[in-house]
């Protein structure tokens, strides 16, 4: 989930706190808004200190000795050069002393209140935008403290923003009736400053204890703030840093028309110059007002840079919108943790459309198996969400993948996890549309659970089990085709779902190649799948396999050719369909894995609305091997050219890559 700066628009007269940052020129889709931007600070998270460098985020081989409290590692003496003295100086060290030594419940990792203490020492040590150094911060904060008092209903203080960046302090310490908020924001403020004396006494030095509250309390509320979760290649959250008001001006939207990627190479590439700028009230304001660093003579030079990127065409003059939150939650989900965590309540053009659009009544929707009452669906939607939730805790509780596949699948054909599914099928009223939230969950949490089985029965008896594991790799590749598939539909309907559904296809891609290519499940006369074949391959429908980069990335562009290759995934989908799916009783249900257009029909049927549609079974053309082959290519190849439309790469070189990175894993 992204942690990001937010501007939301408070009601009243407009003023300066109310910043957002608009488009320069016309922009088409794709192209980067702004150059790579380094970090004002940043710190990893604490499962990646001992496995990454605490500089530049790459990857570090195991340490030789056992660690014990974890700690800043580095990959070079440049990297520690760079990073050393500030996570010396910022007391990080004795603040994972005191979470080794005393595990806080309110701060699982320490991240956030490592990355406030790195800015904390910035602030130290540079002039700041309205307040020279941290002396002056505090004496700003002494004149109108912030009183953590049960009687206050409201808490104020003088900072509203800090070198150009929303402290959002106010709404954060609300005492509203759940105060989880200000009592973790407490917590954290006495961890800091606890680990501030031990690094003040350690350097014979003393402060008085309210101006060390004074010092965090806004600083960490900046973080909660502004901070943005750092992404590895994989997707993994490895970190969080704070960026200047370049990024940081730029506001919500759960229908955005841009997004961001992380950039970890040493140097940076030819950039693209910056296309937006600061506005106020819809005006666009040069001069002072344009982003800048926080800090006046601070400029960091390391770290993981980001850049901010369109994923639709923006007019100039248009508002630069960026999301917050996971755009596959409902609307109401959506809503609740933006105000958990932000509080403010969003009114983005998705979020008050009235009906609902059709991405947000799919995502929560519900299927009526039988006469049904309408006070009954809130009732049922929480009984499957407890369900779902429920299974998937006693999966990571007890491993137990079989049991983990069996529940979901009742879950999702039923209505409920049921041990004997023949039972109670008539008590239930309501089931999940192929497409609600939860739904969608429970094909990734399948795709996995599969994936362990076919592992677990390798593991324990490569040859005989050779077929139990076939049949559960087949299934989890059916899933997580299945997924990506009904992702893909919702991004019809919704185009900033274009990242979500192209990363969906080169996982369900890579799912199926990697059935293919494993060549234990094969019987030895089965064809021989080698990469160079691979590239191959080519398809008279799509111009799949034209290597030709400058000509493909050209025609790649064109949304002909996007239909096109996405028709041919169908259609091999369609010619083994029936051997994806035939070891699964929910799979076998669907009527067709990729195209979801047998719902449109009854999609806002209120009566009866059981799935009877039944493709035709086509027989698979040619040997099943080469077809799991075609289709994978063409997944990842399909997911490619979407990516490339979202990031700016070139198509080929992002598929070669994917290719490349999953057969050095085989």
């Amino acid at each position: 989930m992204n942690q990001i700066g937010v501007n939301q628009k408070k009601s009243g007269p407009i003023n300066e706190l109310e910043m957002e940052m608009r488009a320069l020129e016309d922009i088409a889709i794709g192209e980067d808004l702004t150059p790579s931007l380094f970090p004002v600070t940043f710190v990893l998270r604490d499962s990646a200190l001992t496995s990454h460098c605490s500089a530049c985020f790459c990857s570090l081989p195991a340490a030789e000795e056992t660690i014990t409290i974890p700690t800043a590692r580095y990959c070079s003496s440049r990297c520690s050069f760079l990073d050393s003295r500030i996570h010396s100086s910022s007391a990080e060290n004795h603040l994972l002393s005191i979470f080794h030594n005393s595990p806080s419940s309110t701060w699982p990792d320490s991240a956030d209140l490592r990355l406030a203490l790195r800015l904390l020492s910035i602030i130290s040590d540079f002039p700041m935008d309205g307040c020279n150094d941290i002396g002056a911060l505090r004496c700003q904060l002494l004149e109108e403290p912030l009183k953590f008092s049960e009687n206050n209903q409201r808490s104020y203080g003088y900072f509203e923003r800090i070198g150009g960046l929303m402290t959002n302090r106010e709404n954060l310490l609300l005492e509203l009736e759940d105060s989880s908020i200000a009592d973790r924001v407490r917590d954290g403020v006495s961890l800091m400053a606890k680990a501030r004396k031990m690094q003040m006494n350690e350097d014979k030095r003393s402060e008085n204890s309210q101006e060390f509250t004074l010092d965090e309390l806004p600083i960490l509320c900046l973080v909660l703030t502004n901070a943005v979760e750092v992404h590895d290649k994989l997707g993994c959250s490895i970190g969080i840093a704070v960026y200047g008001t370049a990024f940081s001006w730029i506001n919500h939207s759960c229908s955005p028309n841009s997004c961001y990627r992380f950039s970890f190479l040493p140097d940076p590439v030819e950039e693209a110059p910056l296309k937006i700028s600061a506005a106020n009230a819809g005006h666009i304001l040069m001069g002072d007002h344009t982003p800048k660093s926080p800090f006046s003579g601070f400029r960091n030079c390391y770290g993981p840079r980001i850049v901010v990127l369109s994923i639709q065409a923006i007019s100039k003059g248009d508002e630069i919108t960026i999301t917050y939150t996971d755009l596959l939650q409902p609307k109401n989900m959506r809503r609740e943790e933006l105000w958990i965590k932000y509080r403010f309540l969003c009114s983005c053009k998705r979020c008050v459309a009235l009906p609902n659009t059709y991405v947000d009544y799919a995502l929560e929707a519900l299927v009526p198996m039988n006469c049904i009452h309408q006070n009954l669906c809130n009732y049922t939607l929480e009984a499957l969400k407890e369900s779902f939730d429920d299974t998937v805790a006693d999966y990571l509780s007890f491993g137990d993948a079989s049991k983990l596949t069996r529940n979901l699948e009742n879950l999702l054909i039923y209505g409920c996890v049921i041990d004997d599914p023949a039972q109670p099928a008539s008590q239930l009223k309501l089931k999940l549309h192929p497409l609600h939230y939860l739904s969608l969950n429970a094909y990734i949490s399948l795709a996995s659970g599969y994936k362990v089985l076919a592992n677990d029965a390798l593991a324990l008896n490569p040859e005989s089990s050779k077929l139990e594991a076939f049949s559960a790799y087949k299934t989890s590749s059916a899933f997580s085709l299945l997924h990506a598939g009904g992702v893909h539909y919702l991004f019809t309907h919704e185009p900033c779902l274009i990242a979500t559904a192209a990363n969906f296809f080169v996982d369900a891609g890579e799912s199926l190649l990697f059935l293919a290519a494993t060549s234990s499940l094969w019987d030895t006369s089965a064809t021989n799948i080698e990469l160079s074949n691979i590239l191959t391959y080519r398809c008279a429908v799509c111009s799949l396999g034209n290597t030709l980069e400058a000509k493909l990335d050209h025609v790649m562009n064109s949304g002909e050719i996007r239909s096109r290759i996405y028709g041919c995934i169908a259609h091999i989908t369609a010619g083994i369909w029936h051997k994806l799916t035939s070891e699964s009783r929910f799979l076998e249900s669907i009527p067709n894995l990729i195209d979801f257009s047998w719902l449109e029909p009854e999609i806002r049927v209120d009566t009866a609305a059981e799935y009877r549609v039944v493709m035709k079974k086509e027989s698979c053309d040619g040997d099943l091997r080469v077809s799991l082959v075609l289709l994978s290519i063409h997944c990842l190849w399909y997911g490619s050219l979407l990516l490339s439309k979202c990031s700016g790469s070139s198509v080929w070189s992002k598929y070669w890559s994917l290719l490349k990175g999953l057969f050095e894993k085989l």
